[in-house]
């Protein structure tokens, strides 16, 4: 008898452990993904700061038709924010869609800039 019941303390005490060392390597992952989002945090926020600095062109307040070499600019100075430093990266997948169609239409001369605002 007594060694059924050292083998279940035994047992237990395992048990005890495993569960102890599964609550704390859950733990120390929750707080490493924290510790990405926080760091990637400010660099997101400057990216999309940049990317807002851009729309001044087609803001709706401005009612003016572009011309071809506003839409090629707009284009390009998108295309730019996406490839420099890495700006690509940050946008989710619905918002990399968005732009990438923005892009388009911004380039389709037969699409009218107030469609666009």
């Amino acid at each position: 008898m007594e060694k059924e019941i050292i083998a279940a303390l035994i047992g237990g005490a395992f048990g005890l452990i495993g569960s102890v060392l599964s609550i704390w390597a859950s733990i120390l992952a929750h707080n490493v993904r924290r510790e990405m989002q926080v760091n990637l945090l400010e660099p997101r926020l400057k990216a999309c700061q940049q990317l807002w600095s851009l729309m001044d062109v087609p803001s709706p307040s401005l009612e003016k038709e572009w011309s071809p070499q506003d839409r090629t600019a707009l284009e390009t100075k998108l295309r730019n924010w996406y490839y420099e430093n890495g700006h690509g990266i940050f946008p989710s997948r619905a918002s990399r869609e968005l732009l990438v169609n923005a892009k388009k239409q911004v380039l389709d001369s037969a699409v009218s800039s107030s469609i666009l605002k």
